[in-house]
């Protein structure tokens, strides 16, 4: 693989190949899975509470004078 006349190396394939077969991965897409989900059956509930964590992190982390 080359980019702009230098030799590359194949490191992002083997990332991803040991990515894909490992037990985390699995994981983490079947959660993205759940939350694309739900994302797109219930929108006006999902905009309410991801407003609602933004204001409760921007309490929590707000300066206090």
């Amino acid at each position: 693989m080359r980019i702009n006349g230098k030799r590359g190396t194949h490191d992002g394939v083997r990332i991803s190949k040991i990515a894909r077969d490992s037990m985390d991965y699995d994981f983490a897409r079947e959660a993205g899975v759940r939350v694309k989900a739900f994302i797109t059956r219930k929108p006006i509930l999902s905009t309410c509470l991801g407003l609602a964590a933004g204001f409760m992190c921007g309490m929590l982390f707000r300066r206090r004078d």
